[in-house]
């Protein structure tokens, strides 16, 4: 069965890749509660590192790519949004990556390499 792709195609970071990024401040959360124990106050450090959590989560499930057939758009911010394209006859190479973990869930990590000197990312 042929299935034809409609243009523009618009991506979005995994649910589950979010909460892999994000995760580190659960981890760090998760000490201030065992803190809590012994110093009530330590509380507090618990719903920052929540709130931390929400926002790296927030921040990385909201990156989009729209891709054309001539360009890839990057949009990526919570409030203040930064917009970036690339044009696709810039790019000369490109590499994916694909560890352990992102195998399991399907995930890759696709790095290209353009001639455009703008971008470092």
């Amino acid at each position: 069965m042929k299935t034809t792709q409609t243009y523009p195609l618009i991506l979005t970071p995994a649910v589950s890749y979010a909460i892999y990024k994000a995760f580190k401040y659960l981890i760090i959360g998760s000490l201030f509660i065992v803190a809590a124990f012994y110093y009530p106050f330590a509380i507090f450090g618990f719903f920052i590192f929540l709130a931390c959590f929400w926002i790296s989560f927030l921040y990385t499930r909201n990156i989009r790519y729209t891709v054309n057939i001539q360009t890839i758009k990057v949009r990526t911010g919570l409030f203040p949004y930064t917009a970036n394209t690339l044009e696709l006859y810039r790019v000369k190479d490109y590499t994916i990556l694909q560890p352990f973990f992102m195998r399991i869930f399907g995930l890759m990590t696709l790095q290209l390499f353009t001639m455009d000197v703008s971008q470092k990312k």
